[in-house]
């Protein structure tokens, strides 16, 4: 960190600023302070976000931010926390050798690990109950968390790498919710067990100073005598399991105690409860409870700067903020505001009362939209300008625009509104983000990826505003239509007692591409609303994003691999159709609900490779790539007809369909085999030239030309199978030589 340069800012006019520029992040402390949310924003604005704290490196660059600050808890990025969580559980109800679930995740190489979750105990269950069990293919029993009811107890067990220890105190066996922790570390082999944050039973020298392989099967409900199967009903669980998560480290008893269903120690962990990331099995049921979350209302994640200690506080309470922007964006913002001005900014600038327009749209302006009236307002003007225009856009415009779209789609939605404010305001952002997506900013999205990290920033506003306009409409509104030129969006009020199969957007006539909330999950909806709730339905097609996004490298670690067969190489991953994006909204709040859409394929199958689709959806948690990456957990391949893709993801969000493309090759297999065809057509075409030789030279048949060319003829053809046959014998001691070279 030597080459950091510290600069001050203690005008009493603005928020007083330190920053503090490394090789490749540049950190900007921040006050007076803001709420949570807020400062969230104003780093957003600055084209950064709030400061990640996850490794002690971050943690050392903000230490040395506030070295000369008398500096206190600071805002830094993470979740907000409630004070309920809204969890699915998984229901074994009973004890059978069928009923489990599977950790889709693998697991990395463990010199520690915890492992928590809440449990409900099903009081009446006989015997040995396993909670979970992770098997790798060297030992069976890599890790396992096991409980036997006695005494008005559950006691509990933990086995590591076929270690086991006893069985000690746990929690009631009260039919209650309890939340339970295993930890292991490889150190001493020290091991601990907790029931509702306090310690049970412990000890040391459980199978110390090596680690537990990864990429192992973890089962949830079973015991697991092979890999991944051989389940045995007598060590099955019954009851109810949520909250699954996994952390590479043994935490310690004061991270333990105040751990909750709404707060995890973000380090090291490597799992968290996701119905996305499980394959359950059918007979078990899922529902969803509300949590009580032992933790203030509405808790946001703060850090002391100077001992680096990670805290909780109130997210509407002000306090300073750390943001942090990657050195490179930083350089080309600079570029970019020092360059010739563009021609949009020309033109805004001639409108009267533009200082507010032109402030928004300044790279290095911090300024928030205020109300619904003025985000009219300014969209209103872009719009126009970008229609009457009708020139190119340069980096610098695309990045104003991308910032004033997030900027609006975040707008404060309180006061009356007019009844067409909404729509016009739809249609006016709508119109901006459709020339966003031209085809013809393909390298200008390439130019500013060190700024921002492609076009599906511009997806991600648009999913807010989407939000933004859930809550502006006019409670007796039925239905938003918005058609563009790269953009289509239906917003529809359904009353799901009406319903009596699916319902979505078909995206009209010419349009193959559709999006439909299939009737079961409509009747989920209907008994989560008791009946008569009404809710919107949010359906977005972007026609030409797909474009955009196809010279950008696809990350598979996320992909399910559609085929495993000897003879077929994976060369590449394809985005192969438009991009679709769903939502659903009930009592004004969006709720995720099972999705099947089916998708024209946009593009052709190259030459000589297989193309098998998956279907994916964009997950913006992903960190593997800026902003998130394709993933295909809690989605599949219903069917592939004339085309088209039906797929159906168990989750809301946007979608799309790739192509796993494929080499065919022959196999080991299929060369064996087509030798020995060769060489036994071979050998039965020899014979038959042979007896036809000996039938024309001994029998008494008259000679002639005619006969003397047959008999060439078949002389030649002796001699070439016999030919084919030694070669095929010089190849097999070719191979055998080349063998014993190498040895």
């Amino acid at each position: 960190m030597s080459s950091a340069g510290l600069q001050s800012d203690h005008s009493t006019s603005t928020p007083r600023n330190s920053s503090l520029v490394l090789p490749d992040s540049v950190y900007e402390y921040v006050r007076p302070g803001l709420a949570w949310g807020q400062a969230g924003g104003h780093c957003a604005l600055g084209y950064g976000s709030l400061a990640l704290v996850s490794t002690a490196r971050e943690r050392t660059a903000i230490r040395l931010l506030t070295a000369q600050l008398e500096a206190g808890p600071a805002w830094v990025s993470g979740r907000p926390l409630a004070d309920t969580a809204e969890l699915p559980v998984l229901m074994f109800q009973s004890k059978t050798d069928s009923k489990y679930a599977r950790l889709l995740r693998a697991l990395p190489l463990l010199p520690g690990v915890t492992v928590c979750a809440h449990v409900q105990w099903d009081r009446r269950s006989p015997g040995i109950g396993t909670i979970f069990s992770y098997a790798v293919p060297e030992f069976l029993n890599a890790l396992q968390l096991r409980g036997r009811g006695e005494g008005g107890w559950v006691q509990l067990a933990l086995i590591v790498q076929g270690h086991h220890t006893a069985y000690g105190a746990g929690f009631r066996n009260d039919g209650h919710w309890h939340h339970v922790c295993a930890t292991w570390q490889a150190g001493g082999g020290t091991w601990a067990i907790y029931a509702d944050g306090a310690e049970g039973s412990s000890g040391r020298g459980l199978y110390q100073g090596q680690h537990i392989p990864g990429n192992g099967s973890f089962i949830l409900g079973q015991d697991q005598d092979s890999l991944g199967g051989s389940f045995a009903s007598n060590e099955a669980f019954s009851g109810n399991v949520t909250g699954l998560s996994l952390w590479a480290r043994a935490l310690d008893t004061g991270q333990l105690a105040g751990l909750s269903v709404c707060w995890r120690p973000p380090r090291s962990l490597i799992y968290t409860w996701s119905m996305h990331t499980l394959q359950v099995e059918p007979t078990v049921r899922t529902v969803t409870l509300h949590f009580h979350c032992p933790v203030p209302h509405n808790t946001c994640p703060t850090l002391e700067p100077v001992s680096g200690s990670q805290g909780l506080y109130h997210c509407d309470g002000p306090l300073p903020f750390i943001c942090q922007v990657s050195t490179a964006a930083q350089l080309k913002l600079k570029e970019l505001e020092s360059g010739p001005e563009s021609w949009l900014l020309t033109k805004l600038g001639g409108l009267p009362d533009n200082s507010t327009m032109l402030e928004l749209l300044r790279l290095s302006g911090r300024r928030r939209v205020s109300s619904v009236r003025e985000a009219g307002a300014v969209m209103a003007a872009v719009r126009g300008a970008l229609v009457g225009g009708n020139k190119t856009l340069t980096a610098g415009d695309v990045l104003r625009l991308v910032r004033l779209l997030g900027n609006v789609a975040e707008t404060p939605t309180g006061g009356n509104q007019s009844r067409s404010v909404p729509e016009t305001l739809g249609h006016d952002f709508l119109e901006v983000a459709s020339a966003l997506l031209d085809q013809s900013y393909t390298a200008t999205w390439g130019d500013i990826s060190q700024v921002v990290p492609g076009p599906m920033v511009v997806v991600s506003g648009l999913d807010r505003m989407v939000q933004t306009l859930n809550k502006l409409l006019a409670p007796d509104t039925r239905e938003m239509v918005i058609k563009c030129q790269n953009i289509h969006l239906e917003m529809r009020e359904e009353r799901l007692s009406d319903v009596t199969g699916g319902v979505g957007a078909d995206f009209g006539a010419g349009v193959e591409d559709s999006i439909i909330v299939p009737g079961e999950a409509v009747t989920k909806l209907r008994q989560r609303g008791a009946g008569s709730v009404m809710a919107h339905i949010v359906s977005v097609r972007y026609r030409t994003l797909h474009t955009l996004l196809a010279n950008r490298t696809v990350h598979g670690s996320h992909l399910r691999t559609t085929a495993h067969a000897e003879g077929f190489k994976h060369v590449g991953t394809l985005l192969a159709s438009a991009v679709v994006s769903a939502t659903v909204f009930q009592a004004g709040k969006p709720v995720s609900t099972a999705i099947h859409y089916r998708l024209q394929h946009r593009v052709q199958t190259p030459p000589r490779l297989l193309a098998d689709p998956v279907c994916v959806f964009w997950d913006f948690s992903l960190r593997s790539a800026r902003p998130g990456g394709w993933s295909s957990r809690g989605c599949e391949v219903l069917e592939t007809i004339r085309g088209a893709t039906l797929c159906a993801c168990n989750h809301s969000t946007n979608f799309a369909l790739l192509f796993q493309l494929y080499h065919v090759q022959r196999s080991s297999h299929d060369d064996a085999a087509l030798r020995k065809l060769s060489l036994v057509g071979c050998g039965v075409s020899l014979v038959a030239l042979a007896l036809t030789l000996l039938v024309f030279s001994f029998v008494g048949i008259p000679k002639s030309d005619r006969i003397t060319v047959h008999k060439n003829l078949a002389s030649a053809l002796l001699c070439a199978q016999a030919l084919l046959l030694a070669s095929e014998r010089a190849r097999g001691n070719q191979q055998l030589f080349k063998t014993k070279d190498k040895i």
